[in-house]
C-alpha cells in the first residue's frame, strides 16, 4: 500500500511509512480519511481503487456494522427503560386512591437526557466549516494539487504582486515563510502566495516555492489543524446542547394550588389593617402604628371637652393613637424636670452638657410667679444710639459735601481777588494804615 501511495504522490516507500501514513492513522471516522485520499492522490480511476482499498483497511465493514448498530441498541433500551417506568407509573397511580391534596410526583429527567445525550453523540451533526477551517481548506487544495493538471488553473493569479521587505513591512507568508531554494524570507504580501502551485520565488526564480517533501510536511500540519478545530467545533456543539437539553428538561416541579377556590376568594376579600405613619416634630422620628377599627371608640370622642378648647383656640395637637391633646397656653416650651446628675452623664457626654447647671429646674405656675421687677431708669442715659447711626458718623471735615463748600469757596476767593487787581483797587492785604 505504501508503494502505490508513493507511485502517486511522487515520493519514495520509506518517506510514505514514515510521514503521510502516521497522519492518515489519526483520522477517526471512514468518510474524512476518504476525503483527505481523494484530496492527496486525485479522483483518477487508479487512485479511487487505491483509496477505497486503503480505507476498507483501517476500518473494516464488522468494526464499522457493530459502531453503527450501538447507537441503536443504546437508544432502544434507553426507550424500553422509559417506557417501562412510564408503565409501572400509570398502574401505582390508577391503583392508588386519589387525593385532593395529594402532592405531584416528581420526575427526575435524567435518564431521558441521556439516553438523548447518547443518541446524539453517536450520530454526529455535520456542521458548517468555520473561517479558519476554510482557510486551511484552500491552502490543503493548493498544495494537493498538481501544476501541470487542468485543476490547478482555478488558483491562477488575476494580479501577480512582488515584495521584498522580507517581512519589515508586511506580517510574514503563512504556511511556508522560506524560500525552499535560496532562504528567502517571504512575506504575506507575494501574489500568488507561496503555497499555490503558481508561486514564484521573487529571488530566484523558482516555481512552485515549496518543494515536495516540504508539501507533504505541510499538508500533515494543515490536518492536524484542521482535525482539532473539527475536535473543538464538535465538543461545542455537544456542550451547547446539553445544555439546551438542561434547560428544558429543569428539575424544578410544577407548582400547585393547594386548597378551594372559597378559601382563596375569602382570603383576598379579608381586609388588612393599614399602617400609619406619625412624624415626631420634635424629635423627627417616624413611628408606624396600626389603626385601629372603627368600631373602638377614640379618645376624641370620649373627650369632648378637649375637642371644644381645641377649636376654641385653634391649636389642635394629635397623639400618635390618634386622639387630641389639650394645648397648655401656660407652656412657654423651656420646662426641664429633674434628672439625677448621675444620670445625665450615663445618657449624654460630659461635653455636651458642661453649660448645663446641676440644680434641679422646677416649673412654677403663673399665678405662683413672683412680680417681675421694674427697668432700670437713669438720668445720664436716655436713649441707646443706634449702633448703625456710629458707624455712618464722619469726622468733621471729612465729608464730601464739607469738601465741596471749602472748594467752591477758595474758587470765590480767587475770583474776587483777581477783580480787584483789574479794577486798580487794592486788596485789604495791602492796605496802607
Amino acid at each position: 500500500m505504501e508503494k502505490q501511495l508513493g507511485s502517486l504522490l511522487g515520493l519514495d516507500e520509506q518517506t510514505v511509512a514514515e510521514q503521510v501514513v502516521p497522519y492518515l492513522a489519526t483520522h477517526q471516522t471512514p468518510q474524512a480519511l476518504r476525503l483527505y485520499l481523494r484530496d492527496l492522490v486525485g479522483t483518477s480511476s487508479e487512485a479511487n481503487n487505491i483509496t477505497e482499498k486503503y480505507v476498507q483497511t483501517r476500518f473494516p465493514e464488522q468494526k464499522a456494522s457493530s459502531s453503527s448498530t450501538n447507537a441503536p441498541q443504546i437508544t432502544h433500551e434507553t426507550q424500553d427503560k422509559v417506557s417501562n417506568l412510564a408503565s409501572s407509573h400509570t398502574k401505582t397511580q390508577a391503583n392508588s386512591p386519589r387525593k385532593s391534596h395529594a402532592k405531584p410526583v416528581k420526575l427526575n429527567p435524567r435518564n431521558v437526557t441521556a439516553a438523548l445525550a447518547a443518541t446524539e453523540t453517536n450520530t454526529p451533526r455535520n456542521l458548517p466549516p468555520t473561517k479558519e477551517m476554510k482557510e486551511l481548506d484552500m491552502a490543503f487544495s493548493m498544495l494537493s494539487v498538481d501544476p501541470s493538471s487542468s485543476d490547478a488553473t482555478v488558483f491562477a493569479p488575476s494580479v501577480p504582486r512582488v515584495c521584498l521587505c522580507q517581512g519589515s513591512k508586511h506580517a510574514l507568508a503563512e504556511h511556508l515563510r522560506l524560500c525552499t531554494s535560496c532562504g528567502l524570507i517571504l512575506c504575506a504580501a507575494l501574489r500568488p502566495v507561496p503555497v499555490s502551485p503558481y508561486s514564484q520565488c521573487p529571488s530566484c526564480q523558482v516555481s512552485p516555492i515549496a518543494s515536495p517533501q516540504i508539501k507533504t510536511q505541510i499538508i500533515a500540519q494543515l490536518v492536524r489543524q484542521r482535525e482539532q478545530l473539527a475536535l473543538d467545533q464538535q465538543q461545542k456543539e455537544i456542550e451547547r446542547r446539553a445544555e439546551l437539553q438542561n434547560n428544558r428538561y429543569a428539575e424544578t416541579p410544577f407548582p400547585t394550588l393547594e386548597g378551594s377556590t372559597a378559601d382563596l376568594s375569602a382570603k383576598s376579600t379579608e381586609k388588612k389593617p393599614n399602617r400609619v405613619l406619625h412624624l415626631d416634630m420634635k424629635t423627627h422620628k417616624v413611628t408606624v402604628t396600626r389603626a385601629k377599627n372603627k368600631s373602638a371608640p377614640s379618645a376624641s370622642k370620649s373627650d369632648p371637652i378637649s375637642s371644644d378648647f381645641n377649636k376654641s383656640n385653634g391649636t389642635i395637637t394629635t397623639a400618635e393613637d390618634g386622639s387630641e391633646l389639650i394645648h397648655d397656653e401656660d407652656d412657654d416650651g423651656f420646662r426641664e424636670h429633674h434628672v439625677h446628675s448621675q444620670t445625665i452623664h450615663d445618657r449624654h457626654p460630659t461635653e455636651s452638657w458642661a453649660a448645663l447647671s446641676m440644680h434641679p429646674l422646677h416649673y412654677i405656675e403663673k399665678p405662683d410667679r413672683p412680680p417681675m421687677r421694674e427697668p432700670i431708669s437713669s438720668e445720664r442715659i436716655t436713649a441707646i444710639p443706634d449702633l448703625a447711626s456710629l458707624i455712618k458718623k464722619q469726622p468733621p471735615g471729612s465729608s464730601a459735601e464739607t469738601q465741596r463748600r471749602n472748594r467752591n469757596a477758595k474758587i470765590a476767593s480767587g475770583v474776587a481777588r483777581a477783580q480787584k487787581r483789574k479794577s486798580g483797587k487794592p486788596s485789604q492785604g495791602h492796605r496802607h494804615s
